[in-house]
């Protein structure tokens, strides 16, 4: 995203507990104002947002069933270097 006339990495992360009627509104209303990566948590168990999620076919858009463990942290920050072609220094 250009700020200023900077590239700037952004990510917006939208935290989502059995959100099937908003989560389409949401991601759309975010996807007309900017190109920047989507991140949904979902916390809910029996949530169908995932499965809403996949059938809008939405360029730079993650989507993480809430655990808290190690692996998903780490699972999120690969995924972020890789949409972000971020290179180890």
């Amino acid at each position: 995203i250009k700020i200023n006339d900077k590239m700037t990495n952004v990510a917006i992360i939208i935290p989502a507990f059995n959100e099937e009627k908003n989560i389409k509104k949401i991601v759309h209303l975010i996807r007309d104002k900017t190109q920047a990566l989507i991140i949904i948590v979902d916390d809910s168990a029996n949530s169908k947002s995932k499965n809403i999620i996949a059938k809008e076919k939405i360029n730079n858009l993650l989507y993480y069933k809430k655990k808290k463990n190690l692996e998903e942290a780490l699972q999120l920050y690969l995924d972020l270097r890789k949409f972000w072609n971020l290179k180890e220094k």
